[in-house]
């Protein structure tokens, strides 16, 4: 009896710590395209800058990303390449010296890699989310001297955000003190 109950028990916690492996392994394979700041409010007719970033312990290669948002509420000015992408917009490949901006140190920075910045114009009031429509990636999960490795098959998280555009606050001033001007001279008058 005493050994059927260590078997089970040893059986029960090796599956256990197997189980729990397998959930560090799936949770370390996870890649996110985020947009920063997730949520921010600007005033009517200011300019908005979006980021986007890639997170997470893989290596970054290439990407097809598209924005999408309420054209009624934000306008489209122009979109530019972060400066680690920069670097490396050329037509040639990157040395393999030079590959650790791609991705051997995100995970250290806690930041990730800016891809990009979009920005825009607060057109008209209201909210409008800011999504990250879809995406097409190249990432790897090694580099090596051969080549990049092997393809990244893992999950994609892409995190979205919004935009709040508010009435410029001068403009309620402006207005509650023509009022109360109106009254007070209304009130002169009479």
């Amino acid at each position: 009896m005493k050994n059927k109950f260590f078997t089970f028990t040893f059986l029960a916690v090796f599956l256990a710590s197997l189980t729990g492996i397998n959930a560090l392994t799936a949770n370390a394979a996870t890649v996110d395209l985020e947009l920063r700041p997730a949520a921010q409010t600007v005033n009517l007719g200011d300019p908005v800058a979006v980021e986007v970033y890639f997170a997470g312990d893989q290596f970054y290669a290439t990407s097809d990303i598209s924005i999408t948002f309420d054209s009624t509420i934000l306008s489209f000015n122009s979109w530019s390449p972060g400066p680690s992408i920069l670097a490396y917009s050329s037509s040639t490949a990157f040395p393999m010296s030079e590959s650790a901006p791609f991705g051997s140190n995100l995970p250290d920075t806690g930041h990730g890699l800016l891809l990009a910045t979009v920005n825009f114009t607060a057109t008209a009031l209201g909210t409008s989310p800011v999504d990250i429509g879809t995406a097409d990636l190249l990432i790897f999960t090694a580099l090596s001297e051969t080549g990049l490795g092997e393809q990244f098959t893992g999950k994609i998280g892409l995190k979205g955000g919004a935009v709040t555009v508010v009435p410029i606050p001068g403009a309620l001033l402006l207005l509650g003190s023509g009022l109360v001007g109106l009254f007070g001279f209304r009130r002169w008058a009479n």
